[in-house]
């Protein structure tokens, strides 16, 4: 049981800096752009629903995205998103962020 919670909260004794370091080695838009093309992880209907928003994500904010942004969209994938809540935050993020380069 503790195995399947030990990366959560529930086991925060890791260090802050040995976590920001183990995400500085991953490339998620490399890992989200492999994932993309496995179609095991859209068999079937919501999330193949997932894969068309966030496919309407990356056509409307491709170019502003960064590592931050595909690493939360690796784990909309991972994990699922059965209500879009995760997506639709994602969303409003993305646009308060592009509002923000634009304005200055």
């Amino acid at each position: 049981m503790a195995m399947l919670y030990y990366d959560t909260e529930l086991f925060r004794r890791q260090k802050k800096n040995k976590q920001a370091k183990k995400d500085e080695e991953v490339d998620y838009k490399n890992k989200f752009f492999e994932m993309l093309k496995e179609e095991w992880r859209f068999d079937n209907k919501s999330m193949q629903y997932v894969k068309k928003r966030i496919n309407r994500i990356l056509i409307k904010y491709g170019p502003f995205l960064n590592q931050k942004h595909y690493k939360e969209l690796c784990n909309i994938v991972i994990g699922g998103d059965p209500k879009g809540r995760s997506i639709r935050a994602l969303d409003l993020r993305l646009f308060i962020d592009v509002a923000k380069e634009s304005s200055v």
